[in-house]
């Protein structure tokens, strides 16, 4: 097992890679991961870590408080894109709001906006200026963090760890361009995916250690945690998994965990 420059695992064969939306093989390759008799499987992730991690960063008021409140940001978002009111806002236009506030904070622009939802090009430029009118603190993030990482050729997490990019400033635009959207990218990524992770498997190895608890983590993608647990343990594993996973964050907004248990990661999801 090895690790990727932005601060996640890397695996042979590729696990963080399972194409978990497929409707058949995803499910199909995620029930081989099962649990022993007697055990269950739980799958604990962090809820929107990296928009949680951009609200810290960016101060952004409207997102900030979307956290603290535990508001559907994703519905807030088409609520604007769409001017209607919140309650209005339907599975479908929500699944919009969610696929601008993805797409948007990694800079994607208006073509790649317009192809991926299906709109003209007039209309994506529309909604991607709303999205920034909305949330006024994002866009200057994101050109102070660029205008930073072309100076120094890093960016840094909120702890202060360093990831470079050797080709932000590269001749070729294609790799220049590249190198500017994972620059970003990493500084949200990096912190939520690559630090606050790792740090909560930390807490929680030692606390398993310390206490002798019947829990054992058997793998990490992404911002999820899989863990094996004994059977009559679980209910309790899942608070106590909850808790560390939640502790010891230096966010202005709250970390949401979200835990499920099953007899295999499939029953998880």
């Amino acid at each position: 097992m090895e690790q990727t420059q932005e601060g996640f695992l890397s695996t042979e064969p590729n696990l963080q890679n399972i194409p978990i939306r497929h409707p058949k093989y995803g499910p199909l390759i995620r029930s081989c991961i099962a649990s022993d008799k007697g055990k269950k499987i739980i799958s604990a992730d962090y809820s929107q870590i990296e928009l949680r991690v951009l609200a810290h960063i960016s101060k952004d008021p409207t997102l900030v408080q979307a956290f603290k409140k535990d508001h559907d940001i994703h519905a807030i978002t088409a609520s604007e894109i769409y001017e209607i009111p919140l309650e209005q806002v339907t599975n479908h236009q929500r699944s919009l709001g969610k696929t601008l506030n993805f797409a948007l904070i990694y800079m994607q622009g208006p073509f790649a906006t317009a192809r991926q939802l299906g709109i003209s090009m007039k209309e994506a430029k529309e909604y991607i200026t709303k999205y920034f009118a909305q949330f006024p603190k994002i866009k200057p993030l994101i050109d102070k963090t660029l205008e930073k990482a072309k100076k120094d050729g890093y960016v840094e997490t909120i702890y202060g760890r360093r990831i470079y990019f050797p080709d932000i400033n590269s001749k070729n635009f294609i790799l220049k361009a590249a190198s500017q959207r994972a620059a970003f990218n990493a500084t949200l990524q990096g912190t939520g995916t690559g630090d606050i992770i790792k740090l909560a498997m930390l807490r929680l190895d030692e606390r398993i250690n310390k206490e002798s608890l019947p829990i054992k983590i058997i793998m990490q993608i992404h911002d999820e945690l899989i863990f094996e647990v004994d059977e009559k343990f679980a209910d309790k594993a899942v608070k106590i998994i909850n808790e560390e996973m939640s502790l010891d964050q230096p966010l202005d907004v709250p970390l949401k965990v979200e835990a499920t248990i099953g007899n295999n990661w499939a029953e998880t999801k």
